[in-house]
């Protein structure tokens, strides 16, 4: 197993789009950090021009061109990509840094990322890029995100963020023995660049035959719990719709109802979503994190719950989202509260089925970091 800790940073009120690599180039060498390798990506819908005039004022990344089923691409990573053919030639980093530098204008690329790998944040060399095998049928039409992990950091396009997104992520790899490597100190260093991050995950990375074992395992948990929601929580009951018109419901799923629905459940509301979304999230005794959603939807009689489950090396979302359509004020209250006792018994009752099959989740993997 390896480990990778993620953090995102947003820099957009500290440099713009086509500034972003010499200031990321600066901070590196200011800090004492170096890089080894660079890969990129850089896409557009089908019918858009963008990626032809890139290769008029680029001929020399003409090398990188891909026709996918989503549409044409400029990218590093090669149909054997997977296997670990992801960077770019040297000789054409100056050209790549020069395109991302026209981005949004002249160039409006839709999609992609620039990613410089093999930073040394601990001062030592890194190792070889640890793929996610869950992507590894994926085209290349689908390489706009990154899918594997590494020590490296990137910067990331996509068309919708607009002035108000300039999104870094910086991946670290801290696996050791008995227990993963602390990144906050290395991430100290870069906030006084970046800013505090907007975000942070723990990724643990497993063999092909580890990571297939765990993944059937967990589709089998998943059939299992669905049947078990199915058959003891009510059915919901489906309104005729627009020949029954039915106004939205002033206190459906809110915050109130779903607090005395899950009062003395152990379970905690998450904040920071927004408030079409609530969330309830508890461990177990063997460390595996239960969240139970409750979301509200557009027409304002509408609520959808299910239960997701994760450890360090399996996540199980059950495989149904059940809506209650209500008619009247407080019809949610009980349904949420069966939800609710049905997730904690699920939390009390099921938590050493899957210690049977994925073992305990270890403390430091939902260690707060910042």
């Amino acid at each position: 197993m390896r480990v990778f800790d993620t953090y995102r940073f947003n820099i957009a009120d500290k440099v713009k789009f086509k500034d972003t690599q010499p200031y990321l180039k600066n901070m590196l060498e200011e800090l004492g950090f170096s890089w080894s390798d660079l890969a990129f990506s850089a896409d557009s819908v089908s019918s858009d021009p963008v990626i032809a005039k890139t290769l008029e004022k680029f001929p020399k990344l003409k090398k990188y061109y891909h026709s996918t089923e989503n549409g044409p691409t400029v990218c590093s990573y090669t149909e054997n990509w997977f296997n670990g053919e992801l960077f770019a030639d040297k000789s054409d980093y100056d050209d790549i840094f020069t395109l991302f530098s026209k981005i949004p204008r002249p160039l409006n690329i839709a999609f992609g990322h620039i990613l410089l790998n093999g930073v040394n944040w601990f001062g030592e060399k890194s190792s070889a890029p640890a793929p996610d095998w869950a992507w590894e049928e994926a085209d290349l039409s689908k390489l706009s995100y990154v899918h594997y992990f590494s020590d490296f950091i990137a910067q990331h396009r996509s068309f919708d963020d607009g002035l108000k997104y300039n999104i870094i992520s910086v991946c670290i790899e801290t696996t050791a023995t008995p227990e993963p490597r602390d990144s906050s100190a290395v991430i100290e260093k870069l906030i006084p660049y970046l800013g505090n991050p907007v975000s942070s995950s723990t990724n643990c990375v497993f063999s092909k035959e580890d990571f297939l074992r765990y993944k059937e395992l967990s589709r089998e948990h998943s059939e299992y719990l669905r049947n078990l929601m199915t058959n003891t929580l009510p059915n919901p009951k489906d309104y005729p719709y627009p020949s029954e018109h039915i106004q939205p419901i002033p206190h459906l799923a809110d915050l109130p109802t779903m607090k005395k629905a899950f009062a003395g459940t152990g379970f905690t509301h998450k904040k920071g979503n927004p408030g079409w979304l609530g969330e309830y999230d508890c461990r177990d005794s063997h460390g595996h994190l239960h969240q139970a959603y409750i979301q509200k939807l557009s027409d304002g009689c509408t609520f959808r719950v299910w239960l997701e489950m994760r450890g360090h090396n399996f996540e199980i979302r059950t495989p149904i989202e059940l809506d209650y359509h209500m008619k009247e004020e407080g019809e949610s209250l009980p349904i949420l509260r069966e939800f609710a006792l049905l997730c904690a018994k699920i939390r009390d009752e099921y938590g050493d089925k899957l210690a049977e099959d994925f073992g305990d989740t270890p403390e430091w993997y939902y260690k707060s970091k910042f």
